[in-house]
């Protein structure tokens, strides 16, 4: 919740702000679904988790109206960035990791 209080600090606080910014948001979480896939498997399976990803129920109707959309970027970004930062070494991958898992969280 602080990620949306900080978000509706600087935009604004009513609904019809809070539904635009998850909107907005929520499209984001396509990046790191598909890079995440293509990592794990191949470029053609990332097509179809992209695809299985946009007709998923809770995307399609509950977009606009509940904060999953929007946390879902922090979630699936931190899954990518702990894959990233196993495959390459990298000790701030694994912070960057902790990070987004921390937004997702509060």
């Amino acid at each position: 919740m602080l990620t949306l209080w900080l978000l509706t600090k600087h935009f604004g606080y009513d609904r019809l702000t809070k539904a635009f910014l998850i909107i907005f948001t929520a499209p984001i979480s396509l990046i790191p679904i598909y890079l995440l896939a293509r990592q794990v498997f191949d470029r053609w399976v990332a097509c179809y988790m992209l695809a299985l990803y946009l007709v998923t129920p809770n995307i399609v109707l509950l977009t606009a109206t509940c904060m999953d959309a929007f946390y879902a970027v922090f979630l699936i970004s931190s899954i990518y960035f702990y894959f990233l930062a196993l495959r390459k070494q990298f000790v701030i991958l694994a912070v960057l990791t902790g990070v987004l898992w921390t937004f997702r969280c509060s």
